[in-house]
């Protein structure tokens, strides 16, 4: 069908072996399949990477070849600034899911940053609006007001640049053309 596509999806490298990232890494890598996970969501899921390996995931995700222009990580929460870095260097995404992470209280993602390093980030809902309607719209004005939140000190956010995160940035994490 004209507009479907598929990515190779798991669901979080936390609960992957090390055998299935390297295969999807090989298979993204041999034969252009688009990855999607969630990356970095939780505390836990950060600290797991770093006690399992002895690094981040995205250092680990580097290292066996799978962050690319090709690679999406849903949430991106607790990503450092190296983390950031290295998924720029890679053309590599984050999703922001403002609604998502409010709910499971996971923490807040730093798109402001992610931004100002060059790190393409797309917008999502991850399933979890805060309403149960996966209003769109909603959730970028939701996300908006967060990322812009107190402090008179801060350059906001524009409206505009949001838009272009579940548009744009959107039809690139899908690996839509246009």
């Amino acid at each position: 069908f004209p507009g479907v596509g598929f990515q190779l999806g798991p669901w979080n490298p936390v609960l992957c072996s090390g055998a299935l990232l390297e295969r999807l890494a090989e298979a993204s890598c041999d034969d252009g399949w688009r990855v999607q996970t969630h990356l970095m969501e939780t505390q836990y899921q950060a600290e797991y990477a770093r006690r399992t390996y002895g690094k981040s995931w995205v250092a680990h995700l580097d290292e066996i070849g799978m962050l690319s222009e090709r690679f999406s990580g849903a949430h991106g929460v607790w990503l450092d600034r190296g983390d950031m870095d290295m998924m720029k260097e890679a053309g590599a995404q984050v999703v922001y899911n403002p609604s998502s992470n409010m709910r499971l209280g996971s923490g807040l993602a730093p798109v402001r940053e992610y931004l100002s390093v060059g790190v393409p980030v797309a917008f999502g809902l991850d399933s979890l609006s805060m309403n149960d309607d996966e209003d769109m719209f909603q959730d970028l004005r939701l996300g908006q007001t967060i990322q812009n939140g107190p402090g008179i000190d801060r350059e906001s956010i524009p409206a505009g640049t949001l838009f272009e995160m579940a548009t744009g940035a959107g039809a690139t994490v899908a690996g839509v053309d246009g």
